[in-house]
């Protein structure tokens, strides 16, 4: 499924959370990656977020996977992993690091562009809650799916934050760059946030 982009985990980027929200936040990176393992250790080290909620997946080094390749390596191990830890409940950010392959490819010609199987990672893992708490009412594989926080009423979403009980999703956010230098360079910017200035998605 092509699904719309949830919201940027940017909290868990910044170090402006306090410590017991860094429990909230899981981090996954490529086991078969030093680099992405040593950031992800990093990363983890910098916020101070609980060592069991650091996750080595066995997955491929390539950008692009198979949807047979993401659920194996990627999807299941993660949905494992929140359904056995004690913290696992709480987690409602995800931070994808550098080495974790990025989208996944359509497989199987679609009938038209709107039933394609195609997707990013990032956005697949975003359902992760959901199934766990309503795994029987998933969603279809097929064409896209509308993000229901990102087009949320403001004043139901308020000012204190993603609540899961009223969003069944997981914010996912990627740390990646054209180098692990550049991913170094982002958490370390992130200690001192400016408040003018501007950014960009890609």
């Amino acid at each position: 499924m092509l699904r719309h982009a949830f919201l940027l985990g940017l909290l868990a980027l910044t170090p402006g959370l306090p410590a017991h929200r860094y429990t909230e936040v899981l981090v996954a990176a490529n086991q078969n990656s030093p680099e992405s393992v040593g950031l992800a250790h990093h990363f983890v080290a910098r916020r101070a977020i609980p060592p069991e909620n650091l996750v080595l997946l066995d997955c491929p080094g390539e950008e692009t996977i198979s949807r047979e390749v993401f659920d194996r390596s990627i999807h299941w191990p993660l949905l494992r992993h929140l359904a056995r830890s004690p913290l696992g409940p709480r987690v409602k950010f995800l931070v994808l690091m550098r080495g974790v392959p990025i989208r996944i490819e359509a497989g199987r010609a679609a009938a038209s562009p709107e039933r394609t199987m195609r997707a990013s990672v990032d956005s697949e893992l975003t359902l992760l809650r959901w199934e766990l708490m309503d795994p029987r009412h998933l969603p279809p594989l097929e064409g896209p799916l509308a993000n229901p926080y990102f087009h949320a009423d403001p004043e139901l979403r308020g000012t204190a934050g993603f609540d899961p009980r009223l969003w069944p999703l997981t914010l996912v956010t990627r740390l990646d760059g054209f180098s692990a230098d550049d991913v170094r360079a982002l958490i370390a910017r992130a200690d001192t946030p400016r408040r003018p200035g501007r950014f960009a998605i890609d």
